[in-house]
């Protein structure tokens, strides 16, 4: 046997129409009114508003530090460009130097070291880096053996 569930509201009624029970009309039910959030729609408003600006202004600061990393590359670029346009006028005229008889024989002699036949060269040694009496210039010096040659003659003796 399967068990209804009874309305007390039919309960009491029907115990209202034999006496027992004194009937009072229900209190008009309550406005239904959903709960209050604890941040108003302005608020909310607010807040989206304030996200989308910053958001916003974070995309527009990243292109602008963009825009600065490119001005600051091109300028770099400009400043490259000069100097080596101002190397390349120094070469031109350099070229143009070395291309007559003159200057062909003075970069011969200056950089070269070249004397004409019957000529005596001449070489002038700053003090500091002379030679001192009973010292063998840099290139004749017997070099140290290194630590491989100092190993391999302590253990083999060769």
């Amino acid at each position: 046997m399967k068990l209804l569930p009874v309305s007390f509201s039919l309960f009491f009624r029907r115990a209202a129409r034999r006496g027992n029970l004194e009937v009072r009309p229900n209190p008009p039910p309550a406005r239904l009114t959903p709960p209050r959030s604890p941040v108003s729609r302005r608020q909310f408003v607010a807040i989206i508003a304030l996200a989308v600006i910053g958001l916003l202004l974070f995309s527009f600061a990243r292109v602008a530090l963009t825009g600065y990393q490119f001005y600051q590359q091109a300028e770099r670029l400009r400043l490259e460009i000069a100097s080596l346009q101002a190397e390349n006028r120094r070469l031109q005229e350099r070229l143009r130097a070395v291309q007559t008889d003159e200057g062909a024989e003075r970069a011969a002699r200056e950089e070269l070291g070249w004397v004409r036949p019957g000529e005596i060269a001449v070489v002038v040694v700053a003090a500091d880096t002379a030679a001192r009496p009973g010292t063998l210039p840099r290139a004749e010096r017997p070099q140290p053996p290194l630590m491989w040659q100092r190993w391999r003659q302590l253990f083999f003796g060769l």
